[in-house]
C-alpha cells in the first residue's frame, strides 16, 4: 500500500531535528566542559559512597551490563580504527547532506521572514487608514453632536414658548367668559380679537417660514441623494425635523381650534344672558297672572256672599209656593224630598269650593311669599354681578398688561430662533465641507482598498509559494528523517515531583535543565552544587510542551508504516500519571496516531482499509487483557515443572476504519476502564486489514509501550525478580534491534513481554525511546538509571556477555 509523504491534517506537522551535535558527541567521546564532572561521576562513584545498600541492589538486577566510557574508542589500536575511518566518512557525507538540506530551510526560512516583513508594512497600511477613518468618523460625530445640541435648544425654545401661548390661551379663555358675561364690554373684546388676528398672522408667517424651510430641505435632499444613501444619520435628523414642523402644524391647527371654541363659547354666553333676561319678563308675566286669578277669585268669592244673601228670599217664595200647593202635596210629595236632596248636596259642594277656594288663597299666598324672597335674591345677585364686573375689568387690565409683557419675551424668543436659524445655516455649511472631506477620504480610501486588494492577490501567491516551499521543507525533512540512525531518544520534562520525600536524600535533590539539544544534570545539597553532567538526546521537551508538539516529531516515525516497516515508540517513568502521553482518551499519542492514519487513508487511497488495535498489561509475569478486562493466568506455577509457556496470541482486538469508530469504540473504553491507576508494562499495538484479504497484513505495523521503570527506593519493586527480569530482557531486545543484531536474542519462556515485542518488532523496526524525568526531584536513583539507560541507547554502547555493539 502507498501514501502520500504529506496530509492535510488537522494534527501539527513535524518539524526538523537537528542531530548533527549528538553524532559528534558520539565521535569524540562526549560533549563534556570545562568545570563539569562525567557521567561516570554521577551515575557511579556518589551513589557507592552515599547509599551502598542502593547500589548493591541495583548491581544485582543489572549484572551482565558494562559502561563502556566514550574515551575507549579513542584508546583503540590502528587496526581497529580503519573501520571506524569509513564510518566516520559515512558519517560526515551525512552530515554535509543534513547541512545542505538545512541551508535549503533557512533560505525558505528569509523567503518567509521577508513575506511576514511585507505583510507587517501592509498591516501598518491598513492600521493608517483605519486611523484615518476613526478621524473622519469622530469629527463628523462631533458634529452630529453639535446639531443635537442646536436640536435640543430648539426644543427648548419650543417647549417655553408652548407654555407661554398656553398662558396666553388661558389669558383669552377668560377674556372669552368675560365678554360672554358682560356685553358692554364688547369693544374691549373686539381689541383682543384684533390681537389675536394680528397673533394669526405671525403664526401665518412662521408657517410660510417653515414651508419655506421644507421647501430647501427638499431642494437640499434633490441635490445631495447620493450623499444621502451614504449619510443615513443625517436621514433621521431630517426626519426628526419634519416631525418637529408637524407638531408645528399640528399645534397651530388647535390654537385655531381654540380661538374658534371660545368664540363660539362668547356667543353661547350672550345666548345664556338672553335667556336669563326672557325667563325674568316670564316670571313677572306669570306674577300679573297669578294677581288676576286672585282677583278673578275674590269676584267669585262675592258673588257667593251675594247668592247667600238672596237665598232666604228664595225661601219665602217657595213657602208660598207651598202655600199654594198644599193642596197639590201629597202629588208634589215626592217631587219635594227629590229638591231636599238636591238642595242637600248642593250646600255639600258649597263647603268643597268653600275649602278648595280657601287652600287656593293659601298656595297663592305661599307663592307670593316665595316669589318676592325670589325676586329679592335676584337683586342681590345682580348687585354681586355688578361687583364682579368691576373686579373683572381690573382683572382685564392687568391681563392686558400680562399680554404685553408675553408679546415682549415673544420677540426676544423670535431673535433667539433667527439666531439659532443662522447657527443651523452655519452647521449645515460647515456639514457640506466635511461631506466634501469625507468624499475625499472615501476616495483615498477606495483606492487604498483596491491596493489592499492587489497587495492580498501578492499575499495569497506568497502563500501558495510558502505552502509549496514548506511541501518541499517536509520531503527534505523526511528525507534527513530516513538519514538519522534506527534508533533515537526523546526526553520530556515533567513539573517538580514535590510530593516525593526520600529518607536517604533528605538534603539532596538533582535538577535537569535544557540546553539545545543536551540536558545538564545536576546534583545538589540546597542551593550548592555537588556535581553535574551532560546528557546528549536527539530532542528535548520542557514541561510545558504539549502532546501535539511531541506528536509533531513522532510522526516522521509514524509514516515509515507506509513503506512496510515496523514501527515502535517506548516510553520509560516511574509514575502511573505519566503514562497519559501515550493513552490519554482525545490527546495522547495512540489517539493522534490513529487519527494520523485514518486522515492519511481518507486523503491517498482507493480502498480503504482498517486498522486492528490491541491493547494489553504486562506485570508480574501475568497479562491482562484491558479490551477484555480478564485475566489470562496461563503460566502456571513453576512448581510442578519449572516450565511456562504462552499462550497470549487470542487478544480481545477492535477494528476502526474511520473517526467515529474510534470515538465509539477506542476512546470510550479507554476512558471507562479501570487500568489507569494500575502499575505495569502497557502495550498497545495497531496493525493494518486490507478489506480484500480477510487475513492481516502483518508486514507493518506500530506499537506504543509504556515500561513501568523500577522504583530504588521501592524495595518491594527490586525484590520482584520476574518483573526485573522482564524490564532487562526487554532492554537487551531493544539494544539488538538498534544494532540490526537479531541473531543474539532468543525467545525466553520466563518473559512474556520481551517475546512478545520481538513477534512484532522482527522486520526492520524504526524505535523510538522516551524518557519522561521531573525535572527537580529527591528520587535521584531512579533518575540516574533512566538517564544513564538513555545515553547507552542513544550512544549503542550496551555491552551483554562480552560483545559489544556498536552503531
Amino acid at each position: 500500500m502507498k501514501a502520500n509523504t504529506w496530509t492535510k491534517s488537522r494534527i501539527p506537522q513535524p518539524t526538523l531535528v537537528r542531530h548533527h551535535g549528538t553524532t559528534k558527541t558520539r565521535e569524540s567521546g562526549g560533549n563534556l566542559k570545562r568545570g563539569e564532572t562525567p557521567l561516570t561521576e554521577i551515575s557511579n562513584e556518589p551513589t557507592v559512597e552515599e547509599s551502598k545498600s542502593d547500589n548493591a541492589l541495583q548491581c544485582s538486577t543489572v549484572r551482565g551490563w558494562k559502561t563502556v566510557k566514550p574515551n575507549i574508542a579513542l584508546k583503540a589500536t590502528k587496526d581497529k580504527e580503519e573501520p571506524f575511518r569509513k564510518v566516520k566518512e559515512r558519517l560526515e557525507t551525512q552530515e554535509s547532506k543534513i547541512e545542505q538540506a538545512e541551508q535549503t530551510t533557512k533560505s525558505y526560512e528569509e523567503q518567509q521572514q521577508q513575506y511576514q516583513q511585507q505583510m507587517y508594512i501592509l498591516l501598518k497600511d491598513i492600521k493608517y487608514l483605519e486611523e484615518q477613518e476613526t478621524s473622519t468618523k469622530e469629527s463628523i460625530n462631533s458634529l452630529e453632536k453639535e446639531l443635537i445640541l442646536a436640536m435640543r435648544e430648539l426644543e427648548t425654545f419650543e417647549q417655553n414658548r408652548k407654555q407661554k401661548e398656553e398662558q396666553l390661551d388661558e389669558l383669552k379663555v377668560q377674556i372669552s367668559v368675560i365678554q360672554g358675561q358682560i356685553q358692554v364690554e364688547e369693544t374691549k373684546t373686539q381689541s383682543i380679537q384684533s390681537r389675536i388676528e394680528e397673533q394669526r398672522a405671525m403664526l401665518s408667517s412662521l408657517y410660510e417660514e417653515e414651508l419655506s424651510l421644507q421647501k430647501q430641505i427638499q431642494s437640499e435632499r434633490n441635490r445631495n441623494q447620493d450623499e444621502l444613501y451614504k449619510m443615513e444619520e443625517m436621514n433621521t435628523t431630517e426626519t426628526n425635523l419634519e416631525t418637529e414642523i408637524t407638531k408645528m402644524k399640528e399645534q397651530k391647527e388647535e390654537h385655531a381650534k381654540l380661538v374658534l371654541e371660545q368664540e363660539n363659547e362668547r356667543e353661547e354666553t350672550i345666548q345664556q344672558l338672553e335667556r336669563l333676561k326672557e325667563d325674568f319678563y316670564r316670571q313677572e308675566i306669570e306674577i300679573h297672572q297669578k294677581e288676576e286669578e286672585e282677583r278673578a277669585l275674590e269676584k267669585e268669592i262675592a258673588d257667593l256672599d251675594l247668592q247667600g244673601e238672596q237665598y232666604p228670599q228664595r225661601k219665602n217664595e217657595l213657602e208660598q209656593e207651598i202655600a199654594h200647593l198644599k193642596d197639590n202635596l201629597n202629588v208634589v210629595k215626592v217631587n219635594i224630598d227629590q229638591l231636599k236632596a238636591s238642595i242637600s248636596q248642593r250646600q255639600n259642594d258649597y263647603k268643597a269650593q268653600k275649602d278648595a277656594l280657601e287652600d287656593l288663597r293659601q298656595s297663592s299666598e305661599r307663592a307670593l311669599s316665595t316669589e318676592k324672597t325670589n325676586l329679592a335674591s335676584m337683586q342681590s345677585q345682580l348687585e354681586q354681578l355688578n361687583e364682579k364686573n368691576k373686579q373683572i375689568q381690573h382683572a382685564i387690565k392687568k391681563k392686558q398688561d400680562d399680554a404685553e409683557y408675553f408679546n415682549s419675551a415673544l420677540d426676544q424668543q423670535r431673535t433667539l430662533l433667527v439666531s439659532l436659524r443662522n447657527k443651523m445655516s452655519a452647521l449645515e455649511l460647515r456639514l457640506d465641507e466635511e461631506r466634501n472631506i469625507h468624499l475625499i477620504e472615501q476616495q483615498k480610501l477606495n483606492a487604498l482598498q483596491e491596493r489592499m486588494q492587489t497587495q492580498q492577490s501578492i499575499i495569497d501567491e506568497l502563500k501558495e509559494q510558502r505552502r509549496n516551499n514548506g511541501a518541499i521543507q517536509e520531503e527534505l525533512q523526511r528525507k534527513v528523517y530516513e538519514m538519522r540512525p534506527n534508533m533515537q531518544v526523546f526526553c520530556k520534562l515533567e513539573p517538580n515531583d514535590i510530593t516525593d520525600e526520600s529518607t536517604a536524600d533528605s538534603v539532596q535533590h538533582l535538577s535537569l535543565d535544557m540546553r539545545n539539544s543536551e540536558l545538564v544534570a545536576r546534583k545538589m545539597r540546597g542551593l550548592e552544587e555537588v556535581s553535574s553532567s551532560i546528557f546528549p538526546f536527539d530532542q528535548i521537551f520542557d514541561t510545558d510542551a504539549t502532546h501535539d508538539e511531541i506528536f509533531r516529531h513522532c510522526t516522521a516515525f509514524i509514516d515509515q508504516i507506509w513503506k512496510t516497516r515496523n514501527v515502535c515508540i517506548f516510553s520509560y517513568a516511574i509514575d502511573t500519571h505519566q503514562r497519559q502521553l501515550f493513552f490519554d482518551a482525545n490527546q495522547g499519542l495512540v489517539f493522534l496516531t490513529l487519527l494520523h492514519l485514518l486522515e492519511t487513508l481518507n486523503v491517498t487511497s482507493e480502498c480503504k482499509p482498517a486498522f486492528v488495535v490491541e491493547f494489553f498489561r504486562v506485570w508480574e509475569d501475568k497479562m491482562e487483557d484491558i479490551f477484555h478486562s480478564t485475566w489470562n493466568d496461563d503460566i502456571k506455577d513453576s512448581v510442578q515443572g519449572n516450565t511456562r509457556t504462552d499462550t497470549t496470541s487470542n487478544l480481545t482486538s477492535i477494528e476502526i476504519s474511520n473517526a467515529k469508530q474510534l470515538q465509539e469504540r477506542l476512546v470510550t473504553r479507554m476512558s471507562s476502564q479501570h487500568w489507569k491507576s494500575q502499575r505495569g508494562h502497557f502495550v498497545f499495538r495497531i496493525n493494518i486489514k486490507d478489506e480484500a484479504s480477510p487475513s492481516f497484513n502483518m508486514q507493518s505495523g506500530i506499537t506504543f509501550v509504556y515500561l513501568q521503570a523500577p522504583d530504588i527506593q521501592d524495595k518491594k519493586t527490586l525484590q520482584n525478580q520476574e518483573t526485573e527480569k522482564n524490564f532487562v530482557s526487554l532492554l537487551h531486545l531493544l539494544t539488538q534491534l538498534a544494532n540490526r543484531e537479531k541473531t543474539g536474542f532468543s525467545n525466553s519462556p520466563y518473559c512474556i513481554l520481551p517475546n512478545k515485542l520481538f513477534e512484532c518488532l522482527s522486520n526492520n523496526p524504526k524505535l523510538l525511546s522516551i524518557l519522561q524525568l521531573p525535572k527537580s526531584t529527591r528520587n535521584i536513583q531512579s533518575t540516574l538509571l533512566l538517564l544513564n539507560l538513555g545515553q547507552k541507547l542513544n550512544c549503542c554502547e550496551i555491552v551483554q556477555r562480552k560483545a559489544a555493539f556498536h552503531r
